[in-house]
């Protein structure tokens, strides 16, 4: 088989779209919003099965590296918990959206006051939600958020696919596709 010119262009634009899904263009900055709940799991609590709510969000080019973990400083909070709204200003540090290895693996926030507090999974332990009401109402919860891309993932991919598919209708259009065809290999006796 050989190849044409025009299906030579046609790899060269399969490495340029492998490049950009690679990571090789950079994303351009994005807020990421999320929601989450909240869902006690402690019997014999005050507000044992009680599911509760909030969302927060961050930017996508703020995040800082510790090993194969990340942290994205959260641009946005609120979470409604025992009657209570908070909200980012409510958080000790302002928080972070955590990802390990490119998986969102939960928040790390604590209210100023000792309230609440939201941890990280650590493999293979899940995210948690701690909580201290005062007296003996305190406990642990369930968190539970939607999966979050990685940053930037998702645009890489965009950009990806739709340079694959400008460059098939472009080629298309000109008949760049023609290859030459395969020649018989019949064994002469």
């Amino acid at each position: 088989m050989t190849i044409s010119f025009t299906s030579a262009r046609f790899l060269r634009h399969i490495g340029v779209a492998a490049l950009i899904a690679l990571g090789g263009v950079a994303a351009q900055a994005a807020i990421v919003s999320q929601n989450f709940s909240v869902t006690i799991d402690d019997n014999g609590t005050l507000i044992a099965g009680q599911t509760f709510s909030g969302s927060f969000s961050f930017d996508d080019s703020t995040g800082t590296a510790f090993g194969t973990e990340k942290f994205f400083d959260l641009e946005s909070f609120g979470f409604v918990f025992n009657g209570a709204t908070f909200t980012e200003l409510s958080l000790a540090g302002g928080g972070a959206a955590v990802f390990d290895g490119g998986l969102f693996t939960g928040l790390e926030a604590e209210h100023l006051s000792g309230v609440f507090a939201f941890v990280p999974a650590v493999s293979p332990d899940s995210a948690f939600f701690a909580y201290d009401l005062g007296g003996s109402d305190a406990g642990n919860g369930n968190f539970g958020a939607n999966a979050v891309p990685e940053p930037g993932t998702a645009a890489l991919a965009l950009a990806a696919l739709g340079l694959l598919g400008w460059s098939r209708r472009r080629a298309a259009r000109t008949g760049a596709f023609a290859v030459a065809p395969a020649r018989s290999l019949k064994r002469q006796s």
